[in-house]
Order: C-alpha cells, then sequence, then structure tokens
C-alpha cells in the first residue's frame, strides 16, 4: 500500500528546487534516508544540499535510519542546513 504525502521546502532547498511543496508516493514505514531519496529523485537539482539536511516529521527532527510511520496526514519537511551565532 502506498498514498501521497506533501513535503514542505523551506530556504536554499525550496529556491534550489524552485517549489515550496511537493508530493511523493510513499510506504506507511520508511526511513528519513528513503524519503530524502525519493525526494532527490523528483528533483535532481537538490542532490548537492540533501545530504547536509534533515527531515523533520510532525516537527521533530528525525534521525536518516530512524524508522517513520507515516499516514496521508503526516506533516514531513525537509530543513536546509541551518547557520547563525
Amino acid at each position: 500500500m502506498t498514498f501521497d504525502v506533501t513535503i514542505l521546502l523551506f530556504g536554499p532547498v525550496r529556491e534550489i528546487a524552485g517549489v515550496d511543496r511537493i508530493r511523493l508516493n510513499v510506504r506507511p514505514q520508511m526511513t528519513s534516508a528513503e524519503i530524502i531519496q525519493q525526494i532527490v529523485k523528483k528533483h535532481p537539482s537538490l542532490k548537492q544540499i540533501s545530504s547536509n539536511c534533515v527531515l523533520a516529521v510532525g516537527q521533530q527532527y528525525r534521525h536518516r535510519d530512524e524508522n517513520l510511520y507515516l499516514d496521508t496526514s503526516t506533516e514531513i519537511a525537509l530543513i536546509p542546513p541551518i547557520s547563525g551565532g
């Protein structure tokens, strides 16, 4: 079983992709790394920055190897590297 979810994009990720959100077809259980791989497959221009990005699911940062349990209402965001001082 698969379904579509919306991935929100912010900052440089949004600028590089040229959109503020994308739709992905996902399985109910995936890792953050698998989702990021699908995002890069859909938007290859994000490959250069993707290794420095993290996925936020339900407004919490997730490790790349962490198993995620998803449904159609899951809020997912690709967060670019953050710098500051």
